[in-house]
């Protein structure tokens, strides 16, 4: 996967719809912003090892093991994680791709994960 691909998975994403909760009162706008900040944040991938999963229950931890994730974004210590073969997105915090932690949620809905 290259950076390019990565923005189409996150654009492609967002266009089928979502969940992520928002209190603007252009929720259009408000989420072609969020979009622009998360594609602006989109690095090139790379294989990502996560150490811990804080909401194990989530079924997060059993998908890594499956479908080596990679990091598709970044903002500080926090990385934008993605598992290919489904296709899903979740949030994970850490110094660098190969010492992460993930919060533990996962899906298809690329801001809303970005967003926690």
């Amino acid at each position: 996967m290259t950076r390019d691909e990565a923005m189409q998975a996150i654009r492609a994403s967002v266009a089928l719809g979502g969940v992520t909760p928002l209190f603007e009162l252009d929720r259009d706008a408000e989420i072609e912003r969020l979009t622009a900040d998360l594609v602006a944040s989109a690095i090139e991938p790379a294989a990502a090892t996560i150490l811990g999963v804080a909401q194990n229950d989530s079924g997060l931890k059993q998908l890594v093991a499956q479908d080596p994730p990679l990091v598709i974004a970044r903002s500080g210590d926090n990385w934008l994680g993605y598992l290919p073969g489904v296709k899903e997105f979740f949030l994970a915090y850490g110094p660098h791709p190969g010492r992460l932690n993930a919060l533990g949620f996962h899906s298809s809905d690329a801001l809303a994960e970005w967003r926690g």
